[in-house]
């Protein structure tokens, strides 16, 4: 039983720093640090700001080891990708072409096509059976109209680490510019900048505020950029509006925090990696994103364990099934088919994400759960019976149902064909007696303490209880839910056809292959 909420997200967000907070309150109160004011003004206040900025700027310098008239500060990564990979491409007259990966960031993919909308030429290299864009696959890519190159540095789903250094290397030969997304680098490692020509980054993965982050734009060779926001002279003429000041200071203090910790973190880090594989090996997981990779960000798959499932059955385990900017989406991970997993498994993984002020005790409490959790639904997948109490830990409830229209969503996800094979729970008829309640076909039944679903075809029974303290879920299959999985998939094939191809439609084959890609146990059924 969890008695708090546990944090294994990161790779979506930090926490800010007790010392980042310190020196951001010091920069907002007016009778601590009088650096409040605006830093472009030319009274005394303005030059404490501007001095305190300046400061900041130093110690970023040195954590990157850039130069002060190298930095341009921005809203985060996303701003600083559309500032580099735009502000570039919009400048060309005849290299109209970038390369990139399939497997980046939604920010980097997102700015590519708008500059495909806009006539560039973009080529999205797939990575390799290891997970890798190598550097010879960019040689192979590259050509005389190349004028940039723009790659994630560490992935923010996988942990994969590119080579970035042998790539920027060579691109230097060619003229061709490389772009790097490092947002998930600079929490986990040192970096050097030798061979990169624009970087981005965002402050709240390294422990730092939202809403601030850094573009750097090398000297040598001199880049020109067309602004994206444009204003005041601010920022070299390429991004105008007022400083910061606080978040400034709260980044460059994050920054020095993490290049204080890298060494005996990044020791931690492997010893929390190879822990967590040993708690969860019961469930003969598969570790995704190749062999080079940061350990601080373990992307697993779990057999027959949907990622949403699990997730809505441990509330208080904060886990990812992808990336946060993709969360809202339910298809698969993008990063994850790219790299070879099919939609199924891809449906099936988690990403847990852990750092700086991530603490052991609680890491196991709940890499634990997620084992506990992840069992049963193994269980019942198998056709095995398995029961499992839900605490919700000090959760306001009822908020979270609110918040989260839990009922629905418990429902949706329940009975969801899709998803069956891994949510098919059984339970003893005395668990839960489900005759002495009404029974309503295609509506639910709302009170505070009591929710039911009954499918109108008697496939289901579902039951949802909740108190300020703990949510019941009891749920009885009264029929095959791999082969409703399966009639799904063989209906959404069958619409997808034009008429004329119908009668070429082989049944059977479509149905031994849609058995093979749900995994269907032959103890359940054979078709």
């Amino acid at each position: 039983m969890i008695n708090k909420i546990i944090y294994l997200d990161d790779a979506a967000s930090t926490q800010v720093a007790a010392e980042v907070r310190t020196a951001m309150f010091a920069a907002l109160a007016p009778d601590i640090g009088d650096c409040w004011a605006n830093a472009s003004s030319t009274h005394i206040l303005g030059l404490y700001a501007k001095t305190a900025i300046n400061t900041a700027k130093n110690t970023i310098a040195q954590v990157l080891n850039c130069e002060l008239d190298e930095i341009i500060f921005t809203s985060g990564a996303t701003e600083s990708i559309n500032q580099a990979l735009k502000g570039v491409m919009a400048l060309q007259k005849t290299k109209i072409h970038m390369l990139t990966s399939s497997a980046e960031h939604k920010a980097t993919l997102q700015v590519s096509q708008s500059l495909m909308n806009d006539g560039i030429k973009v080529t999205f290299l797939k990575p390799d059976a290891d997970s890798q864009i190598t550097l010879n696959m960019i040689k192979q890519a590259v050509t005389p109209e190349t004028a940039l190159v723009s790659l994630i540095w560490v992935n923010n789903e996988t942990g994969t680490c590119f080579d970035i250094n042998a790539i920027g290397a060579w691109l230097k030969t060619q003229n061709i510019l490389l772009h790097v997304d490092a947002t998930q680098a600079i929490p986990r490692f040192k970096i050097n900048l030798d061979n990169i020509d624009l970087l981005s980054m965002s402050a709240h993965k390294c422990y730092g505020p939202k809403g601030i982050g850094l573009l750097i734009r090398k000297n040598f060779p001199k880049i020109n950029l067309k602004p994206l926001i444009e204003g005041g002279g601010a920022q070299l003429g390429i991004r105008a509006g007022t400083l910061a000041n606080h978040q400034i200071i709260g980044l460059a203090k994050a920054l020095e925090l993490l290049d204080q910790n890298y060494l005996a973190q990044n020791k931690l880090n492997a010893q929390i990696h190879t822990q967590i594989l040993e708690i969860l090996k019961p469930l003969n997981i598969r570790v995704n994103g190749g062999d080079t990779r940061v350990l601080s960000i373990m992307n697993l798959t779990i057999p027959n364990v949907m990622s949403e499932t699990l997730m809505l059955l441990m509330p208080q385990v904060c886990i990812s099934a992808g990336s946060a900017c993709s969360s809202e989406n339910s298809a698969p991970s993008h990063v994850l088919t790219q790299i070879g997993l099919s939609d199924f498994d891809a449906r099936t993984s988690i990403r847990l994400s852990f750092g700086h002020l991530s603490l052991w005790d609680d890491i196991q409490i709940g890499v634990s759960h997620i084992l506990k959790v992840a069992q049963h639904l193994q269980s019942l997948a198998q056709g095995k019976k398995s029961s499992l109490n839900l605490s919700a830990c000090n959760l306001n409830m009822q908020i979270f149902v609110d918040a989260m229209n839990l009922p629905e969503l418990l429902i949706s996800h329940l009975i969801n064909p899709q998803l069956l094979e891994a949510n098919s729970h059984s339970y003893d008829q005395q668990d839960f007696d489900f005759d002495k309640h009404d029974k309503h076909d295609k509506h639910d039944k709302y009170n505070d303490k009591y929710i039911e679903y009954k499918d109108a075809n008697h496939f289901f029974d579902i039951a949802l209880s909740y108190s300020a303290q703990k949510i019941n879920i009891n749920a009885r299959v009264c029929g095959c839910p791999y082969l409703i999985a399966s009639l799904s998939i063989l209906l959404s094939k069958i619409r997808e056809l034009s008429i004329d191809k119908l009668e070429l439609f082989d049944l059977k084959a479509q149905l031994k292959q849609i058995s093979v890609e749900i995994k269907l146990p032959a103890h359940k059924i054979n078709i």
